[in-house]
């Protein structure tokens, strides 16, 4: 009787233990779609964070039919079900960051009537435009920990897919305009895929690949709810968070949520496309205009700068437009001397790309990641742009399986402009003076330097012969393996010194 009483003893302790600890995991995992809501707070001079006030679940206590019947009153292509994770986004937005969500509502009379005319144009639901609250909390120039970035939260190379530029200068999945028009051909590609709007929904999320292995693990089904399970963590509370922002924001009155009034609503802005490079810290001064309120209005724009030659657009106030006009001939000299010292120190030409004599390269650094309940390797791994058997290799795993609170390295890869040293000449000692380039105090790169006849390259990771030879004007794959004794592309090897024969 003692052993008996004993082992429930021990039993009870360690599951108040276990649980004790698992509430603190959870307490201490904080949810990406809680973080978009915050990250509003880093729109400097444009939001004003008011505290949350303490609220308690218990007093959340809608029934599952009423906000079914207020959802069923307001009829959608896509399909409303509310449920336990459904309810618990629902007190999310309605209540502990209701103040937040005033700011978010207040904010929709800026970008919804863009999102409804691209939405309607494509013939998609306009309930799709709350997927921009799940996504950024309306916030342009939101990142996500993977990198995903703008209202619209596109990854870099879906971004390019999509016909997105992205430079040193420009980031249009900022632009709430193109990333918008971006996310309905992605969404027509989607539906197209799947005939089903919480699945394209889904994919939105995490992507088709585990939409279809979701499907596949889950024997075949095709409903949301049913294969959830075999979705990695995130997209199983994106789809409930969606549906969420659906009742919430149509229903906000009912709620006591009372939008605060932006600066602008979309009616207030007309553009203007600008040819020539100019500066938005210029531009705000002759304006009359902070350069955070211009910033906001001009998200695309990483530096403040629309780079010469990008023709692209700049937002103003209808208010500011006679001024704008009668002013900017008079001081866009003024604007374009201003740029060249940046483009200068940062080494990039008039389009914000490499200048002579430096590259794009791409930097690998080290983190380590803690793995949250839920999360897979699968999950980890889009999250970083990293593989699976790459992150397997990196922390020498024998299997998928994952604990919570286990260290894990990972890698996150981002471009940086450095001197082009891969480029070499044979012989330095027969460069003279006369001949090596000469940087003038603009920091523009002129020269009467000529290359000589075999210059040498040195072989970095994603290198082929293909890419190498189109980088040398004049150079063929044939001549590079010919003057290297090469038998097939293959033998290119990492890290090793090429020959190039460029001419002279």
């Amino acid at each position: 009787m003692k052993i008996f009483i004993r082992i429930v003893l021990i039993f009870l302790f360690s599951a108040v233990f276990l649980n004790k600890s698992l509430a603190q995991e959870i307490k201490s995992t904080s949810d990406p779609i809680e973080d978009m809501l915050d990250s509003l707070c880093t729109l400097e001079g444009l939001i004003e964070c008011q505290p949350e006030q303490e609220v308690s679940a218990s007093n959340f206590n809608l029934s599952n039919e009423l906000i079914s019947a207020r959802m069923a009153s307001r009829p959608s292509p896509i399909p409303f079900e509310v449920n336990d994770e459904v309810k618990k986004y629902i007190e999310l937005y309605a209540i502990r960051r209701k103040e937040l969500v005033k700011r978010v509502l207040g904010m929709s009379e800026m970008y919804f009537p863009l999102f409804e005319e691209a939405l309607d144009k494509e013939g998609l639901p306009l309930e799709l435009k709350y997927l921009s609250v799940v996504e950024s909390a309306l916030n342009p120039v939101a990142v996500s920990r993977a990198g995903a970035t703008g209202i619209w939260q596109f990854m870099y190379q879906t971004a390019k897919m999509y016909g997105m530029k992205i430079t040193s200068f420009v980031d249009e999945r900022r632009d709430p305009e193109k990333a918008t028009y971006a996310m309905t051909r992605y969404f027509k590609d989607m539906y197209a895929l799947y005939n089903d709007w919480l699945l394209s929904i889904a994919a939105y999320n995490c992507g088709p690949n585990n939409v279809n292995k979701a499907i596949l693990r889950s024997g075949g089904k095709t409903n949301f709810w049913e294969i959830a399970s075999f979705l990695p963590a995130e997209t199983r509370g994106y789809v409930p968070a969606f549906l969420a922002v659906c009742y919430v924001m149509q229903f906000a009155d009912q709620h006591e949520i009372i939008p605060v009034p932006p600066r602008y609503s979309y009616f207030d802005i007309d553009t203007i496309i600008i040819v020539q490079g100019t500066s938005l810290q210029k531009v705000a001064g002759m304006l009359d205009m902070t350069y955070h309120e211009l910033a906001y209005l001009n998200p695309s724009y990483k530096k403040g700068i629309i780079p010469a030659g990008y023709r692209g657009v700049l937002r103003i106030p209808k208010s500011k437009l006679d001024d704008f006009i009668a002013r900017y001939e008079k001081v866009n000299l003024e604007i374009d001397n201003s740029i060249a010292p940046v483009l200068a120190k940062m080494n990039l030409d008039a389009n914000g790309n490499p200048a002579i004599g430096f590259r794009f390269a791409e930097v690998r650094t080290k983190k380590t990641h803690i793995v949250k309940r839920g999360e897979t390797l699968q999950s980890i791994a889009a999250r970083y742009g990293n593989s699976v058997a790459e992150i397997k290799r990196n922390n020498r795993l024998a299997h998928h399986s994952l604990k919570a609170g286990q260290k894990l390295v990972v890698f996150i890869t981002s471009r940086k402009i450095v001197p082009d040293d891969r480029v070499q000449a044979e012989d330095t000692n027969q460069v003279n003076e006369t001949e090596s380039i000469k940087v003038e105090a603009n920091n523009t790169v002129t020269s009467g330097y000529q290359s000589p006849k075999i210059i040498y390259h040195t072989v970095e990771k994603g290198d082929t012969l293909w890419n190498i030879a189109k980088r040398y004007e004049g150079v063929s794959v044939k001549e590079i393996m010919e003057i290297n004794k090469m038998g097939s592309p293959a033998e290119l090897q990492l890290g090793t010194k090429i020959k190039i024969p460029v001419g002279s």
